[in-house]
């Protein structure tokens, strides 16, 4: 109404927590201008994949290794050896994983 001192009527819409989203600016949009909210779940998500990549990595090694000590009929030897190539190779992974993320922002 004129001369409400700004106040909306029942037909107004309402500019709430959903409003951006219904604008399609909201944090998983792609528009220049759109919230971060994109950017930090894609953190969230390179960051939980890092500790799975290295843990990976390091149980790989070392069935491998054991495999090699039970074919081989050596002692834990190769369980070692293949713990630390494999803990050295998800590291090295998570390293790359990283650094493309960082080359994306």
């Amino acid at each position: 109404m004129p001369g409400d001192g700004g106040q909306r009527g029942p037909d107004a819409k309402q500019e709430g927590a959903g409003a951006s989203l219904e604008r399609g600016d909201g944090p998983g949009s792609d528009r220049p201008g759109a919230g971060s909210g994109r950017t930090v779940l894609r953190a969230f998500a390179i960051v939980s994949q890092l500790g799975f990549t290295v843990a990976a990595g390091a149980v790989a090694g070392a069935l491998a290794g054991y495999g090699l000590d039970g074919w081989l009929g050596t002692s834990p030897a190769f369980v070692i050896v293949g713990l630390l190539v494999g803990i050295a190779g998800g590291a090295m992974a998570a390293y790359r994983t990283v650094m493309e993320f960082l080359r994306e922002k």
